[in-house]
């Protein structure tokens, strides 16, 4: 009986990185027949990470991305219905962007004794100009996802309330 033939071992290389994927945060569907998890990979062209969401049945079968793009996905959450996802993403925004407390007074008007340059310091994107994580879902049978927060800051650690209807989180 022959053997399959094996390729002569070689040095790991550096374009061998970029072929990983890396698999991580699984989280159990609330009803137990999903699972979603985050797959992150090396974009060699742009010269960052990329993350998605992806779901599976618990078996493993029937994979499927639900996320895509420039951006980090991470983070997914289901709600207890078990029809959305919420998940973290860097992903550009579509919701106004939102003020921080501290930059108005009462009646909603600019603090005259924050410079602006101060002002534009804390509105800046990260060093990689990309805009700060905020929290996003996405429908387990398909859709486009759709933006929940707009932190300046970002959010964080979010989780779904019991009865699904809120999300709490870190800002």
């Amino acid at each position: 009986m022959a053997s399959a033939a094996r390729s002569p071992k070689r040095p790991l290389s550096a374009d061998d990185l970029f072929r990983i994927t890396i698999v991580s945060d699984p989280q159990a569907a609330p009803d137990g027949p999903a699972i979603a998890w985050v797959q992150t990979s090396l974009d060699k062209d742009a010269d960052t990470y990329r993350s998605s969401i992806w779901t599976a049945t618990s078996d493993g079968s029937a994979a499927r991305q639900l996320t895509s793009g420039a951006h980090r996905d991470s983070a997914p959450r289901w709600s207890p219905d078990g029809s959305i996802i919420a998940f973290l993403s860097n992903r550009p925004g579509v919701l106004p962007a939102a003020k921080p407390d501290d930059d108005e007074d009462a009646a909603g008007h600019d603090d005259p004794e924050t410079p602006s340059s101060e002002k534009a310091k804390s509105s800046d994107c990260a060093a990689d100009d990309k805009p700060p994580t905020q929290i996003w879902t996405i429908r387990i049978d398909g859709g486009e996802a759709e933006q929940l927060t707009n932190h300046p800051n970002g959010a964080s650690s979010h989780a779904w309330a019991p009865a699904g209807r809120s999300l709490a989180f870190v800002a």
